[in-house]
């Protein structure tokens, strides 16, 4: 059983954990030999689709610094070779039809039969997303003597576990039923461990790795640095800055963030909210924004590669989502010193304490969300008090290097349970 003496954080007997991170050790210096991982994953560098993509990237190029053998298959890009080496991890870049509603079975299809017909040193078989997958996995896991890593990165409507009653046919049922079968679930957050137990996964099964962020990269500015930015970026020197990152889409809520600023101009005139992203509702919050009357206090950024210097040149944080995994936004923007304003959703709150750490409030009401922004402006003391506890709760907590201690110790106890099984043991079902 890969469970850890610990208890996880929320008090939540039978969760597993893993322990707290140790150095970045090679097999060399007394660490066991690294595993050999394949990772399904829908976008991979260099067009990852969000957050999940990067810490699947920064996970496989981690395992590949401490000698283990990463392949990631996942689907082709017109403008990338099929087949090259990342910092070290194999991509591998299959088959996939770029026609709507055949795009993702296309890409699935394509990478089971690569993991089938090419015969090469996989212990364990991460699958990023609980969904239609997992069958197959499990069906492999059997076959090739696998184990198999189910990682659910989203919660409430939006979440793996609700999508999977909306599948027609009864293959959410199929799929449920095969991630009873899996070695290990990865959960982000307490509400996405809950609802996976609640759809029968054991909870000694569930492992909740939170996502984490470089903390010597994202890290506050100085004074001099951060007006130093601000010419940099084009951002004016003295007015307060409340900066947003996310997908332009429709569960990051901007339209509320976007009626909540028309509702904080009259608190706060001089205050500039920027917003950095892309996504299918790109041209319509623009268009919001014109029609609301904000040109002159809502700047679009669009996708950009580089976010850190807005992180530093800002005075505050904003998320309005209606739902969020663990956005990885909101941690790299507290760890830059940001205090934070977000909804009081699932993720929000396993990582903002209200009044502690950042203010909570509730989603969708674009009214305490202004008075929130308007109070966070207009008191410092509030703010830097807020910021410096934003600080000390990323790097305690959601530090780059604990969650890749995590994943490596998990991979690691399942590539030692996983040797000498014999494959095609139809009958062995379960660790």
């Amino acid at each position: 059983m890969l469970t850890d003496a610990k208890s996880d954080a929320t008090g939540q007997s039978g969760v597993s954990t893993l322990g707290a991170p140790a150095g970045d050790a090679s097999p060399g210096e007394g660490a066991p030999s690294a595993p050999a991982v394949t990772m399904l994953c829908w976008c991979y560098y260099p067009h990852a689709g969000g957050g999940a993509d990067r810490v699947m990237q920064q996970v496989a190029e981690f395992l590949v610094r401490r000698g283990g053998q990463v392949t990631v298959l996942t689907k082709t890009f017109n403008d990338v070779p099929r087949q090259e080496a990342v910092n070290g991890v194999a991509v591998r870049r299959v088959f996939t039809l770029e026609i709507p509603r055949l795009r993702f079975f296309s890409y699935m299809t394509s990478a089971f039969f690569h993991q089938l017909f090419h015969r090469d040193r996989c212990q364990v078989l991460h699958v990023n997303q609980f969904y239609l997958y997992v069958p197959l996995a499990i069906w492999l896991r059997r076959r090739r003597g696998m184990r198999v890593v189910v990682e659910v990165h989203g919660s409430g409507l939006a979440g793996d576990v609700p999508r999977l009653d909306r599948l027609p046919l009864g293959l959410g049922r199929l799929v449920r039923r095969a991630g009873q079968q899996a070695d290990a679930f990865i959960s982000l957050t307490r509400q996405i461990t809950e609802e996976l137990a609640g759809v029968g996964i054991a909870r000694e099964r569930i492992f909740q790795i939170p996502n984490g962020v470089d903390c010597a990269r994202f890290a506050p500015a100085t004074p001099d640095q951060r007006l130093a930015l601000r010419a940099q970026l084009s951002l004016p020197p003295d007015r307060p800055i409340v900066f947003f990152s996310g997908r332009l889409s429709a569960e990051k809520a901007v339209d509320v963030l976007l009626r909540a600023w028309q509702r904080l101009r009259a608190r706060c005139p001089e205050a500039l909210l920027v917003v950095a992203g892309d996504g299918p509702l790109r041209a319509d919050m623009e268009a919001l924004a014109r029609e609301l009357g904000l040109e002159e206090s809502v700047r679009f950024l669009g996708w950009i590669e580089q976010v850190l210097p807005f992180y530093q040149a800002a005075d505050l944080f904003a998320l309005s989502s209606w739902s969020e995994g663990m956005s990885i936004a909101l941690l790299e923007a507290m760890a830059c010193g940001l205090a934070p304003v977000v909804t009081a959703i699932a993720g929000n709150v396993d990582v903002v304490a209200h009044e502690r750490n950042g203010l909570l409030v509730p989603a969708g009401d674009a009214e305490e969300l202004a008075a929130a922004l308007a109070r966070t402006l207009n008191d410092a003391s509030l703010r830097a008090q807020l910021a410096a506890a934003a600080i000390q709760t990323v790097r305690a907590d959601f530090s780059l290097e604990r969650m890749l201690k995590r994943y490596t110790d998990l991979y690691q106890r399942l590539a030692q349970s996983a040797q000498g099984r014999r494959p095609q043991d139809k009958k062995e079902r379960r660790p």
